[in-house]
């Protein structure tokens, strides 16, 4: 399981920073499903390097003791191995103290943004009031509950939701 944690600690710890600490819970769910420059998750072409350089500076050095553990026959200091032990806590912490870092130096842009509109039925009634999200579902078609939203928001989501037959 150790080999796992060499990656998915420094993993976690960009998700956990990202989510509770450089967005504050706020996501724009729209965006999420808009693969193109338009969405605020585009970042530079796709990619956002913040997390990339966090995650790799975050396992790099946790990569002696992977490889010392893959093949024995291979010597490393103790302190790699020792340190390969708590890979998983190593990766977590690093990784999210350089997330925020990267964060905090070079912000992405949209941090901060909500939806204004409701068209995946995310939220309750109640809910999305008070999140100052706009509620105007009143289609009686189930197939175009939400359309109205979309056409308000502007935007399309590029996502399909089809029925499963049992």
């Amino acid at each position: 399981m150790s080999a796992y944690a060499v990656l998915l600690g420094a993993m976690t710890g960009i998700m956990v920073c990202d989510y509770w600490v450089v967005r504050q819970r706020k996501l724009k769910l729209m965006d999420m499903f808009e693969p193109s420059s338009r969405s605020i998750y585009w970042f530079r072409a796709g990619f956002n390097w913040r997390s990339f350089a966090a995650w790799v500076i975050g396992f790099a050095p946790l990569m002696p003791g992977f490889v010392n553990a893959c093949n024995t026959s291979i010597e490393i200091p103790a302190g790699a191995k020792h340190l390969y032990q708590l890979a998983f806590i190593y990766g977590f912490v690093v990784s999210f103290l350089l997330h925020y870092v990267f964060n905090r130096l070079s912000p992405p842009a949209g941090l901060g943004e909500l939806d204004t509109v409701n068209p995946f039925g995310t939220f309750t009634e109640q809910e999305a009031r008070r999140l100052g999200i706009s509620w105007a579902d009143d289609s009686d078609d189930p197939d175009d509950a939400g359309a109205s939203l979309r056409e308000k928001s502007g935007k399309t989501a590029a996502v399909e939701v089809r029925e499963l037959s049992p």
